[in-house]
């Protein structure tokens, strides 16, 4: 760009004074002055520009404010119920579900293979330790055993002719033995040939080893008898196996066998046939299933309550008798964690006769009691964002003052040329239990803490007092209500409970 013109002024000498103009020479330092001038007026103006427009966010984020917070004070009441906080007796209670079983039980099956021939005993008889209750057919076992016996008094007969001929064999080398002594004195006098005295040296030595024949016939002999026992001894123990008897007083519960069926013996692989089931039902107990929430809270010895569907009227006393230390992994739906219970063994204190296996039982189990504790209703538990308690009018306040902020905090970051950011990585407020409590026509969101868990009302260590009033209900409204929410009592439902 080339600067502009001026304008010089001059005399000429000449008969009259005469104008001229003609371009003057630029001066070297004011080249640029125009361009200065007019880059600084252009900054100014923006600031101006932008420090106008966050004022106007500011007013409007202002009014905008108001105008929630006037319309928040007149928004129309939230119907709800409400429960005057009390003083009571709580008990925490783990409760679980299972089937009466007999404390001890034996299952009756079969060591050897064959048919039942006779049954001494039917479900639901009482029997005595040693009293007869199966026969299996022993016609095989006790052909076996007479086989057996017959091999053994063969093999004892053979040991008794090995018996003799070794007292024969000991007998010939002794009279050898006297004849190769006598031949050997003469021979050492030179009183007989060598021939005759080599020949009885060779027959004490054929004497010799024919007793050492004999002995090994005999061990041989001696063995076979040893094993011709011990399979005597086997076969007689499969004959006794085939006749049954019960191993101790009890009751017949179960019985799963018939004349004429064939009992299997069990094997590693295979369990074998299960003939009948023989309890004492004077003991019975449940086993239950605990979560492992509340497992922890169980000890041995625990009084427990036990209902049986078939007494509903009466509760029998228990107790904890066993607690299982391997978890059972409970199948959960997919995408959540699977959960673990325990086997717990509740031992009935007083029984009924009447009471019988595979009864559907009900186990409460106390591990816990408070007498006069401040409680409040399980479904007045809420939870909320702690932050949520400043009142609406502080809130309104706030926000208007974090626009205001955030606007001139970018106007310094424009001016300075500095970019501030909000921190991201900030942890947001947890949530806490709490309740909403009724004051002044206004919910209050309280937070409390709790103790034990009854069936109905949670303990409150603190948080709340005898008198005031809670907000149990109803439970679409408890879920939305919000720290100061107008709020008005359901009349009708306050008529309705009294």
């Amino acid at each position: 760009m080339t600067a502009p013109a001026t304008l010089s002024w001059g005399l000429i000498p000449s008969a009259g004074r005469v104008w001229s103009c003609r371009p003057a020479p630029p001066h070297p330092e004011t080249t640029s002055l125009p361009l200065r001038i007019e880059s600084r007026r252009g900054r100014s103006a923006m600031k101006k520009s932008v420090k106008l427009l966050i004022f106007v966010v500011a007013i409007a984020a202002l009014a905008a404010a108001i105008f929630f917070s006037r319309q928040r004070s007149t928004r129309d009441e939230v119907t709800v119920e409400v429960e005057t906080v009390e003083a009571r007796d709580l008990s925490s209670v783990v409760e679980a579900s299972g089937q009466i079983e007999p404390a001890v039980s034996v299952d009756i099956s079969s060591d050897v293979i064959g048919r039942i021939i006779a049954l001494g005993a039917e479900e639901g008889d009482r029997v005595t330790k040693g009293q007869f209750l199966v026969q299996v057919d022993p016609t095989l076992f006790q052909q076996r055993v007479n086989q057996l016996d017959a091999a053994l008094d063969a093999s004892r007969s053979n040991l008794q002719e090995v018996e003799a001929s070794l007292a024969d064999a000991r007998a010939n080398r002794i009279i050898r033995q006297a004849d190769y002594e006598r031949d050997k004195a003469l021979y050492d006098h030179d009183l007989v040939a060598a021939s005759r005295y080599e020949a009885s040296q060779a027959a004490m030595h054929q004497a010799q080893a024919q007793v050492d024949l004999t002995k090994a016939r005999m061990a041989s002999s001696g063995n076979r008898i040893r094993q011709a026992e011990a399979s005597r001894n086997e076969a007689l123990d499969q004959l006794e196996k085939c006749r049954i008897v019960s191993p101790m007083d009890g009751v017949v519960i179960r019985k799963n066998a018939e004349v004429g069926e064939v009992a299997v013996s069990g094997t590693i692989n295979n369990q074998g046939s299960l003939l009948m089931t023989i309890a004492d039902v004077t003991v019975m107990q449940t086993e239950i299933d605990v979560d492992e929430t509340d497992v922890i809270h169980l000890e041995l010895g625990q009084e427990v309550e036990v209902s049986l569907d078939a007494f509903p009227s009466r509760k029998f006393k228990g107790e904890v008798t066993r607690i299982g230390n391997s978890a059972i992994q409970v199948a959960s739906a997919p995408g959540q964690r699977q959960s673990a219970d325990y086997k717990v063994e509740v031992t009935l204190r007083d029984t009924d006769p009447k009471i019988r296996p595979g009864l559907s039982a009900t186990a409460r189990i106390t591990t816990a009691t408070r007498e006069q504790a401040i409680a409040v209703p399980i479904q007045a538990m809420v939870l909320r964002d702690p932050s949520e308690n400043d009142s609406d009018e502080d809130d309104d306040v706030t926000a208007g003052a974090g626009v205001a902020l955030a606007a001139s905090t970018t106007s310094e970051a424009e001016e300075t040329g500095e970019d501030e950011s909000a921190d991201e990585g900030e942890d947001e407020d947890k949530e806490v239990e709490g309740v909403f409590v009724m004051r002044d026509s206004k919910a209050v969101f309280v937070p409390v803490t709790t103790g034990i868990a009854g069936e109905k009302y949670f303990e409150v260590l603190d948080g709340l007092q005898e008198g005031d009033e809670v907000i149990v209900g109803n439970f679409a409204a408890l879920r939305k209500l919000k720290h100061d929410d107008p709020v008005k009592v359901d009349k009708k439902k306050d008529e309705e409970d009294d």
